[in-house]
């Protein structure tokens, strides 16, 4: 089912690109394309395996990098799609059932794909403004546990992913933004399996400061 989602998922974004590209071609600045990054602050997470062990799991700062393709279809309503990657290492693991807590070692991260609109407060002659948005997509999420005395695992898992943000922009000359965002990331629980046919499910979630350049055409 997931194959099937991220067909369709992938060619919805094919003719929104194709969209963008030919309207913008007949209208000033209405396409645009950007890149951001920032820190990556992965929420703790519950992970339950198969032979009934449990573990609460926290995460070290991480990183988020990506780019974009947008089209603006007015001054305040926007269309995008988005590519995405973002990376975090394992801090501490505890074992819900022992109490036994370690520092962790492996890694959790991922590649996205998500459709994105946004709504940006704003009148024609302003210079700065906020917005806010959110999204829709699929995530390749790859997550490795090595830690010692722990249910080992290297897995992955393609899953659907959500998000929501808030920022604001300023442009400071006459094709160029600069941005700085809010991301609330998400996605519905991957399952991942070991080489001893454990699977587990984990919670996957995130908050992100996002600083970033756009370009208009």
């Amino acid at each position: 089912m997931m194959h099937k989602m991220k067909n369709v998922f992938l060619w919805s974004l094919g003719i929104f690109f194709s969209f963008a590209v030919m309207q913008g071609a007949e209208a000033v600045e209405s396409t645009y394309i950007g890149v951001f990054g920032g820190p990556y602050f992965a929420t703790d997470a519950n992970s339950d395996y198969s032979d009934t062990t449990h573990h609460d799991l926290s995460w070290s700062m991480g990183h988020l990098v990506g780019a974009q393709l947008g089209y603006r279809l007015d001054h305040n309503w926007r269309l995008e799609g988005e590519f995405s990657y973002r990376r975090a290492r394992i801090d501490k693991v505890k074992d819900r059932d022992t109490k036994v807590e370690t520092g962790g070692k492996g890694e959790l991260w991922g590649w996205t794909f998500m459709a994105n609109g946004y709504y940006d407060w704003r009148e024609e002659d302003w210079k700065w403004w906020p917005y806010f948005g959110g999204g829709i997509g699929f995530a390749r999420v790859e997550y490795e546990n090595t830690t010692n005395g722990f249910t080992k695992i290297d897995s992955s898992d393609e899953v659907f992913a959500f998000q929501a943000i808030v920022g604001g922009a300023y442009n400071f000359s006459e094709n160029w933004e600069a941005f700085v965002e809010y991301r609330y990331f998400g996605t519905v629980q991957p399952k991942f399996q070991n080489e001893a046919n454990v699977s587990m499910d984990l919670d996957v979630g995130s908050h992100s400061g996002i600083l970033g350049l756009r370009y208009n055409f």
